[in-house]
């Protein structure tokens, strides 16, 4: 059987509306695009009507590979399961709410299929484009990875090489968040070749309020400049990219959580345990930490009261 070229896959848990929606628009592509793809849904152990759904949806011919878990494997338990039994070139997670824009599916698994292999394939995520090339290729890692930098926590964002799946010991990071980050991180250091796809992939997500339930500052700094530190310390990526990457979260994520979170104290759903504790280990010897919170809360301040003037006087 020839090798599918991308493994589609969706962990989901008691969203059967969710899967629905998402098959019945997998289902519009084209046969020639679905036909190089292999789709994954991994079940967590529903209780509601997911396996009913997905299973009625294979009886009307849509071709895909349901798993579902015995018990509750956890978030991490089922990405990784996801992994494990991927079989394409390439795998993709994505979750059950993330729509794919048809044609640009179309385009990406083209893509994918050509002749040209790449160890991560990213998604960008930002609103504004940084370049007006659809397809940027990056054959140094050190610069792939300060471009990508806190943009490779986002799952949906990552298509990787599956044959990377089994270099790495996913128990070892069960429960940070990020259980698949070493994974992306391995392929973009192994292939010679990165790519960022730089067009429009996602429609809008059904379901967005789902943020928390997790201690911020325990998985966007410990958890993650640790896994970062880990590459470092093997040389896969240089001193200078881990200080850039470690500087980029603090000012690109953390700066302002730090205002909301510990000055406004509106923790919302999120945990702030041992949070300056952990921010002093990490950045109590960097100057950026001491003054750019402030200038960054001074800045989001001038630019509201500017909006309102705008409106006032435009």
């Amino acid at each position: 059987m020839e090798e599918k070229v991308l493994s589609l896959c969706f962990p989901t848990y008691n969203r059967g509306w969710c899967m629905k929606e998402q098959i019945a628009h997998l289902r519009q592509c084209p046969k020639a695009t679905l036909d190089k793809m292999e789709i994954i849904i991994s079940d967590n152990c529903s209780t509601d009507d997911t396996e009913d759904i997905v299973k009625a949806a294979i009886a009307d011919g849509f071709d895909c590979v349901y798993n579902k878990n015995k018990e509750n494997l956890g978030m991490d338990g089922n990405f990784v399961t996801c992994f494990k039994m991927a079989k394409g070139k390439y795998v993709w997670l994505l979750g059950d709410d993330d729509p794919i824009i048809t044609e640009s599916l179309v385009k990406l698994v083209d893509i994918l299929s050509g002749e040209k292999d790449y160890g991560l394939v990213h998604i960008w995520s930002k609103e504004k484009r940084f370049s007006s090339d659809e397809l940027i290729e990056y054959g140094d890692k050190n610069e792939f990875c300060r471009r990508i930098s806190f943009w490779t926590t986002c799952i949906s964002s990552n298509i990787v090489r599956t044959r990377y799946v089994p270099y790495i010991d996913f128990e070892k990071y069960m429960g940070t968040w990020f259980t698949l980050m070493p994974v992306y991180l391995t392929a973009a250091q192994e292939e010679p070749c990165n790519l960022i796809v730089n067009f429009p992939i996602f429609g809008a997500s059904k379901d967005f309020k789902r943020n928390g339930g997790y201690n911020f500052f325990k998985i966007f700094v410990e958890n993650y400049l640790t896994i970062w530190k880990e590459y470092q310390a093997k040389g896969l990526i240089s001193q200078d990219t881990f200080d850039f990457l470690k500087e980029d979260i603090f000012k690109g994520k953390v700066a302002g959580s730090m205002y909301t979170l510990l000055v406004l104290k509106k923790k919302g759903n999120f945990s702030t345990d041992d949070a300056w504790k952990i921010l002093r280990k990490w950045y109590g010897r960097n100057f950026y930490y001491y003054y750019y919170p402030a200038f960054h809360q001074t800045r989001k301040t001038i630019n509201r009261i500017n909006a309102k003037l705008h409106k006032i006087f435009k």
